[in-house]
């Protein structure tokens, strides 16, 4: 991500927060289920450091709920930040999701 965009997001709003968790959360629960519907390939996993897809969302979901739980900061948002660009990896690579579409996707409807 690009600093100046990082920094602006980083002073950000709670409101801003929370919709990132929202859609984080979203796209978490999007990908179990595909996972248990079609898990992916082992080279995938082997790409974001797991054997098996479905046991890097475990933690994912906690650090979500922790971030929640400390509530906004310019910290937790950029830690934020960083488990967006992560699901965002994750859904181009495992999935074959257009980073433009992401937003839409797993945004407030």
């Amino acid at each position: 991500m690009l600093k100046w965009l990082r920094d602006k997001m980083i002073s950000g709003s709670e409101e801003e927060f929370n919709k990132c968790i929202d859609m984080s959360y979203t796209f978490i629960k999007y990908a179990q289920e595909e996972e248990r519907l079609s898990p992916s390939s082992i080279e995938v996993g082997h790409r974001f450091g797991f054997p098996d897809l479905s046991t890097k969302y475990y933690p994912m979901i906690d650090q979500l709920l922790g971030l929640s739980k400390k509530g906004y900061s310019p910290k937790t948002m950029s830690e934020l930040l960083d488990l967006d660009m992560e699901c965002r990896r994750l859904w181009a690579i495992a999935y074959g999701g257009s980073d433009l579409k992401y937003n839409k996707t797993f945004g407030p409807k």
